[in-house]
């Protein structure tokens, strides 16, 4: 018994750590980004933009800010020293405090001009009004086109317009500089059927969730070693931080029902899971059911399981190295 009992916290070591290890990978990392300029709204450190696009920026911006309290800032840099676009977009942001503190409606955008690479980055408060397929139209309409051809000035100035007349929709608002005939082009351009976007943001969330069910049982499991289990965390990492990064609201909402779903799990069904094989998980499938009451994480093993079992009855893992040496 006393055997059995330290192999079972072995096994929850593993997992713990494996969940330190998506915490450390995952998140924001601090970087030494720049500093805002005087002037806040328009930050150049590129110098790409001419004096009239600044000015434009500026003044249009702070009517924005005035009469609706959101903010919107441009920055170009001249490099990202080896950071990552998003990394330093989600830094800048959090460090700079962009938008009302209490409403967190601000917007950034951010060009790296060596790099060429950009982003704009949204505030939660604006997330359900701006998500990211509409971000990604204004992006790939408003400013790549330009930026392609070198035009930094015309692209930003271009862009940002796109974004400003986006935010002055949502609080309906006017702002003098941007005619109603420029609002309502961009306004079609930039909209989404409703039915696409909430089908875009379940399938954004839905490797998240296969994640925070299955990762669990397989950690658990006595039949995969150590190393297989983390290889297959390193590999899992990238799609679990783009559904993050794509959709962040539903994701921690899944976070949160995973971590109020351990707290009820007693320990003696933690070690039952990690005596369950996979095949003996996937035939249980049909009891799923039942198991619920008794064995809840067996029973959601049981189906992700059944989901992806080939039809041929062998084990997913299994099926998945015969399909890469027959490639």
């Amino acid at each position: 018994m006393e055997g059995e009992s330290t192999m079972r916290w072995k096994k929850v070591s593993v997992f713990l750590f494996s969940l330190f290890l998506i915490t450390l990978l995952c998140g924001s990392m601090a970087f030494a980004v720049v500093s805002p300029t005087k002037e806040g709204y328009v930050n150049d450190y590129g110098d790409v933009l001419s004096e009239e696009t600044e000015q434009y920026i500026i003044q249009t911006a702070k009517e924005l800010e005035q009469k609706t309290s959101s903010q919107i800032v441009v920055v170009t840099i001249p490099s990202l020293d080896g950071a990552s676009i998003e990394e330093y977009a989600t830094e800048l942001f959090r460090s700079w405090g962009i938008g009302d503190k209490e409403k967190d409606n601000g917007l950034l955008l951010l060009v790296s001009i060596k790099d060429r690479k950009l982003r704009i980055e949204v505030g939660y408060g604006l997330e359900g009004d701006i998500p990211d397929g509409k971000a990604g139209r204004i992006r790939d309409q408003y400013l790549i086109p330009y930026l392609k051809e070198n035009q930094f000035d015309e692209g930003i100035r271009s862009g940002y317009t796109a974004l400003l007349s986006t935010v002055a929709d949502v609080y309906d608002v006017t702002i003098d500089g941007v005619s109603e005939e420029t609002s309502n082009e961009i306004r079609e351009n930039v909209e989404e059927d409703p039915e696409v976007s909430i089908l875009k943001s379940i399938t954004s969330g839905l490797g998240v969730a296969v994640f925070f069910c299955w990762y669990p049982a397989f950690i658990l499991n006595p039949g995969k070693g150590k190393i297989r289990k983390i290889i297959y965390l390193i590999i899992t990492l990238p799609t679990i931080y783009t559904s993050w990064m794509s959709n962040k609201n539903l994701v921690y909402t899944l976070i949160i029902i995973f971590i109020g779903f351990l707290p009820g799990l007693p320990w003696e069904v933690i070690g039952t899971v990690a005596e369950v094989s996979p095949a003996e998980t996937a035939g249980a499938t049909e009891t799923a059911g039942a198991a619920v009451a008794v064995r809840p994480v067996v029973a959601v093993q049981a189906v992700i399981f059944d989901i992806f079992q080939p039809s041929d009855g062998t084990a997913y893992a299994d099926h998945g190295k015969k399909k890469k040496t027959e490639e």
